[in-house]
C-alpha cells in the first residue's frame, strides 16, 4: 500500500516547474524574513525583450553575467523536488486529484540560503501552496552558487502545478485541428 501511495504522489504530482513570464521580476518589492530588503541585482532594465533565462523548468531572474547555470539548475529542481514530493497533500492525490499552480519567487544567497520568498500566484488553496513553499523551505540549504558566478544572489521563478490538464483523445479542441489539416 505504501508502495502504491508514493507511485501515486510521484505520479499525480510531478513537479512541472514551468516559465511565469506575466510578472518582471523587478516589478515586486523583495523582502526577506527578517523584513530586509534584498538588493537589486535584477536582469538590465534596458533589455528591449528579456528572454526568459530557464534552466531545468525554473526560470532565472537575474543577470547570469555569462555563467552556464545548466548543472546547478538540475541539481536545484532535483533536490526541491524531493522534499516537495513528500509534501504532496492528499487533496492532490486521488480520488480528489484537485488541480492549481503555485507560483514563488525567492532569492538564493551564495552560500544556499534563501532570501526574499514571496508567493506571486496562489492555487487557492492552502494545502497547496504551504506544499510548494515547503518544498522549498525544507530543501535549505541548497546548493552553493557556482564559484565563478560573481553577483552576490540568483533570483528565481518557480511555478508548482498539482494535476495538469491532459489532452483527452477525440476531444473538441483535437478534432478541430485534424479537421483542419
Amino acid at each position: 500500500m505504501h508502495i502504491v501511495i508514493a507511485f501515486l504522489r510521484k505520479l499525480t504530482g510531478l513537479l512541472i516547474l514551468i516559465v511565469a513570464g506575466t510578472i518582471p521580476g523587478n516589478a515586486l518589492i523583495q523582502t526577506d524574513q527578517q523584513g530586509n530588503k534584498a538588493p537589486s541585482q535584477e536582469k538590465k532594465s534596458d533589455e528591449k525583450k528579456p528572454e526568459a533565462n530557464v534552466k531545468g523548468g525554473i526560470e532565472i531572474l537575474s543577470d547570469t553575467m555569462g555563467v552556464d547555470f545548466d548543472p546547478y539548475m538540475k541539481r536545484l529542481r532535483y533536490r526541491i523536488q524531493n522534499h516537495w514530493d513528500a509534501l504532496i497533500p492528499p487533496v492532490a492525490l486521488p480520488p480528489v486529484n484537485k488541480s492549481g499552480t503555485v507560483t514563488i519567487e525567492f532569492a538564493i544567497t551564495r552560500d544556499g540560503a534563501i532570501r526574499g520568498m514571496k508567493l506571486i500566484n496562489s492555487s487557492g488553496s492552502v494545502a497547496l501552496d504551504q506544499a510548494a513553499w515547503h518544498g522549498i523551505t525544507e530543501a535549505v540549504p541548497l546548493p552553493t552558487l557556482p564559484l565563478e558566478f560573481k553577483g552576490d544572489y540568483l533570483r528565481l521563478r518557480c511555478n508548482f502545478v498539482y494535476n495538469p490538464p491532459t489532452k483527452q483523445p477525440g476531444s473538441k479542441q483535437e478534432t478541430k485541428q485534424e479537421t483542419k489539416k
